[in-house]
């Protein structure tokens, strides 16, 4: 998934830092669930009924940025980004997903994250997607670290939690809260414009000192879908705890993505 590290051991943070989380479809709590959430969702009722390849799902995006809990994870460079999800039956999933990095003294330059989950519908419009994830860093194993990820949808209101009891593999506890809108505009509200969607959160990112400071970040997002495709421009910003300019600054970015 991702992450926004800033100084472990002086240079994560951006005179070193360290990423994790994937904007395959925005900046949002956690990466793996860029494509993962909604397919193990519509899959939940007929997965036991298709042949295995029916179950498989992916994502590729291309981004101008790769936006980790409102911090670049390629020092402000553009990112190819993939994933599969294998869909279970009752919404368990299996999840891949990889995108190109670049930090500060490190030599990581891809990212691989495997996740395994749960997503499925409660009462008719409260959705809930709940993985373990373990993040790895090709060539720099040192930052691979594991985590807890949560994320809830009821009606237009967001929340999401992650958890992870070795945070940027410096063996502290890393908690990250965000929440906001996630909202499915009508047309007669956007100029007829159908399938358009705005996302904004708001997180907090609590951090030990190994792993750089803790910080606040903020996100607004505008998702247009054709077909199997979407397109989103994305603002994101932080309060510049993790004092890792330019890469925590004020930076708008532009996704596309497809789903097969």
């Amino acid at each position: 998934m991702k992450k926004t590290l800033s100084t472990i051991l002086t240079t994560i943070g951006l005179g070193a830092f360290l990423p994790g989380q994937a904007f395959a479809i925005l900046d949002s709590d956690y990466k793996s669930n860029a494509s993962t959430h909604k397919a193990a969702i519509m899959k939940d009722k007929v997965a036991e009924e298709k042949s295995w390849i029916d179950n498989l799902s992916g994502s590729f995006a291309l981004t101008t940025n790769y936006l980790f809990r409102g911090v670049s994870q390629t020092t402000n460079l553009p990112a190819a980004q993939g994933g599969l999800t294998y869909s279970f039956p009752y919404g368990f999933y299996f999840n891949v997903w990889g995108s190109n990095v670049r930090y500060i003294g490190y030599n990581a330059s891809v990212e691989m994250d495997a996740a395994l989950g749960i997503a499925g519908i409660l009462f008719d419009q409260l959705s809930y997607d709940i993985n373990f994830a373990r993040y790895f860093y090709l060539k720099s194993p040192i930052l691979n670290y594991n985590e807890l990820n949560t994320l809830f949808n009821w009606k237009f209101l967001q929340f999401g939690f992650s958890y992870s009891a070795n945070v940027y593999g410096v063996h502290q506890t890393g908690r990250y809260f965000s929440g906001g809108i996630n909202y499915d505009i009508p047309p007669e509200y956007a100029f007829n414009v159908n399938n358009l969607n705005i996302t904004a959160l708001y997180g907090v990112y609590s951090l030990p000192k190994a792993a750089g400071n803790s910080y606040n970040d903020y996100i607004v997002a505008l998702t247009k879908k054709i077909k199997h495709y979407s397109f989103t421009v994305q603002w994101t910003d932080t309060n510049g705890g993790q004092n890792n300019p330019p890469f925590d600054d004020s930076i708008f970015a532009f996704t596309i993505a497809a789903e097969f």
